[in-house]
């Protein structure tokens, strides 16, 4: 492993501590799915809502696009989109996002 393969991990890693609020460091986590056109998926299911009502307000402004999901494993779990949609709402998101 050379020194560029060690950035870029740690870097990954970073940018995961970040999204999840456990980072003290201020990183640009969401300018890479931004700028790649990747969605982040917020989960609707209980245990699993892992993206909080902040950093979804930072990945809005960032320029990243998003889809709530049901996380569809059983028909049951569909219920639980209006979870997802109220983080959503907390997080200033609207349809267009």
């Amino acid at each position: 492993m050379d020194n560029q393969d060690v950035a870029r991990v740690l870097t990954q890693v970073s940018e995961i501590l970040q999204i999840l609020g456990e980072s003290r460091l201020k990183v640009n986590a969401y300018d890479r799915p931004a700028r790649a056109g990747t969605l982040l998926k917020l989960n609707s299911l209980p245990e699993r809502l892992d993206l909080k009502d902040e950093h979804l307000r930072l990945a809005k402004e960032a320029g990243v696009r998003f889809a709530i999901n049901a996380d569809g494993h059983n028909i049951n779990h569909f219920e639980y989109i209006t979870y997802g949609v109220a983080t959503a709402k907390r997080g200033w998101l609207e349809a267009a996002d």
